[in-house]
């Protein structure tokens, strides 16, 4: 399962649109020259001209540069799709797509904050006034507003998710929408369950995840303050009719992460502790993490869990001390009955990716691991700045060298 875990333009003024009528929104020109890698290699006519040599980091090719025009900044974040088998990266200002060793611009001049691509390829973006949601419908935005049953969003910030039904859900920071293709449903926190916002300086931040073998879409909570968690509302699951789990275990505390394993069950992280959900028999487990900080407790909050092609659990977890949670976190891998934990704390920051093999990878921004005999060894020295994996269990990586960003594959051998 891919894992991707979110500047701006003017306000625009929405008057009386309709959803389909794209009208109200300024369309950009998609007339944009293409973008291309300029060789300094001799002309292909020159009789001593021989191909150049791949470039290589460690066991990754660089499949093509990408220009300075396709990103905002250096640190914008900036995410790699291959849903639709096209190579495209989103950034926060266009949607660009490979051709050869070069780029397309499919679109720019987005109208607000890009939340994400559909299982079409098409770009999504939430208008900066928060009042409505626009797709780049391959000529035009088809605008979604009030009429569709979008309603107004205090900060226009979202996360698209696309279940495996084709149903696409967005996770704002105020509550969680699904579109059938036609309309928005908003499902306020009361809708699912929970309780109401209490205000203050808390900030709420949700997360979507599908759950294949019951059907059903989780969504994990968490009130966030300052350096970290202030609690939450725990996780809830939609089995197609009606919002589950607001009597489980799990229903309470600060949850930021919900991931599937190979048998189908469900595993939530909720603040410190971490249950699994057999919807078979629709049971509730709790498994002990192993001590970790201070007062041997692994932290207030589970970051980030993956499971391998074999089972094996992984959980990033994080422990706060002093004015802040971040740059302290600790990457722990289960295999059997053990934990295992992966480098120093602070080292890795993501749960990790696997290829075709089930080798799984740890990209970072100080250089790209494998794990090999159940320890991390750097491989390469690319700054990833984002990872996927294609159709065929492929390792793709965005990613930083010498100043330079490129989009590179693993190379099979």
């Amino acid at each position: 399962m891919g894992r991707i875990r979110v500047l701006l333009l003017a306000v625009i003024a929405l008057g009386a649109c309709r959803p389909g009528v794209p009208s109200a929104i300024p369309t950009p020109a998609v007339t944009t020259p293409r973008l291309t890698h300029t060789s300094t290699a001799p002309p292909p006519s020159t009789p001593t001209s021989r191909p150049e040599p791949p470039v290589l980091a460690g066991p990754f090719r660089l499949v093509a540069p990408v220009p300075p025009e396709a990103i905002a900044d250096l640190m914008a974040e900036i995410r790699l799709d291959l849903s639709t088998g096209a190579v495209r990266l989103l950034s926060a200002i266009s949607l660009t797509e490979m051709a050869g060793f070069g780029w397309e611009t499919v679109v720019a001049d987005f109208p607000g904050v890009p939340a994400g691509i559909d299982d079409r390829g098409r770009v999504w973006v939430i208008l900066q006034a928060g009042d409505g949601i626009a797709v780049w419908d391959d000529e035009a935005w088809r605008l979604f507003a009030a009429e569709s049953g979008w309603s107004p969003l205090a900060e226009a910030r979202g996360m698209l998710t696309v279940d495996a039904a084709g149903g696409m859900w967005l996770a704002t920071g105020e509550d969680v929408r699904m579109f059938d293709g036609e309309a928005w449903t908003v499902f306020s926190r009361q809708a699912m369950g929970m309780d109401p916002a209490d205000g203050g300086d808390t900030r709420a931040s949700f997360l979507v995840q599908p759950a294949t073998a019951m059907e059903a879409v989780w969504v994990g909570e968490c009130d966030l303050i300052g350096p970290g968690p202030a609690g939450g509302q725990g996780a809830r699951w939609y089995d197609g009719s009606a919002w589950r789990g607001a009597d489980s275990p799990a229903s309470s505390g600060c949850s930021l992460a919900v991931e599937e394993d190979p048998r189908g069950a469900v595993w939530v992280g909720v603040d410190d502790r971490l249950w699994s959900y057999d919807p078979a028999g629709r049971t509730w487990s709790e498994l002990d993490l192993p001590p970790l900080g201070d007062e041997g407790r692994p932290g207030p909050f589970i970051l980030d869990l993956a499971f391998g092609p074999r089972g094996d659990l992984w959980a990033l977890v994080a422990i706060c001390g002093g004015a802040s949670c971040s740059g302290n976190e600790v990457l722990l891998q289960r295999a059997g009955e053990v934990w295992r934990q992966m480098g120093e704390a602070g080292e890795f920051s993501a749960a990790p990716v696997f290829d075709a093999s089930g080798t799984a990878w740890l990209p970072t921004r100080a250089g790209v691991y494998q794990v090999e005999g159940g320890e991390p060894v750097k491989v390469g020295d690319l700054e990833v700045v984002s990872a996927t994996v294609d159709a065929d269990g492929r390792l793709w990586l965005a990613a930083w060298r010498g100043g330079d960003l490129g989009v590179w594959a693993q190379v099979h051998e």
